[in-house]
């Protein structure tokens, strides 16, 4: 829906602008909205996970990033939009889920998860990095360098 686009449109560019909490804020809204857009769900982990204002993350971003996922099922979802969900849930596994504590300020935001994403968007980045879709290229290098 527009509305749905709208919200996300709005959490992009607060996550663009660094504005973490808001951009989650609105990609709550779109997924009030319209609860197969699997990039709000995956995006609103992003910005709850770990980051470089935050290395600790707000809080642990595996169900989120599932729920991308199990959206891509319930939708058409674009080659880029399935590549880039799929990317962004390599973050989290169950067992990062598993140890969070709250208390001690562990979200399961750890390094190997950090890594693993760094992998999957370098890969992103080969695939869509030359393509002339200057919009999938600028989104890839823009999560590819937050990122690192």
């Amino acid at each position: 829906s527009s509305e749905a686009r709208r919200w996300f449109a709005h959490g992009v560019h607060n996550l663009y602008g660094f504005a973490h909490e808001e951009a989650a804020r609105c990609f709550t809204r779109a997924v009030a909205v319209d609860e197969h857009l699997a990039l709000a769900y995956t995006l609103r982990a992003w910005a709850l996970g770990p980051h470089y204002n935050f290395t600790a993350g707000f809080r642990c971003g595996y169900e989120d990033a599932q729920r991308g996922v199990r959206a891509l099922a319930a939708r058409s979802a674009t080659s880029f939009e399935s590549d880039v969900v799929r990317a962004v849930a390599t973050r989290w596994t169950a067992a990062d889920a598993a140890q969070v504590d709250a208390a001690a300020m562990n979200f399961g935001n750890g390094a190997d998860g950090q890594h693993r994403l760094i992998a999957a968007l370098a890969a992103l980045y080969r695939k869509y990095g030359a393509r002339r879709v200057a919009a999938a290229r600028a989104t890839v290098a823009a999560l590819y360098a937050e990122a690192l």
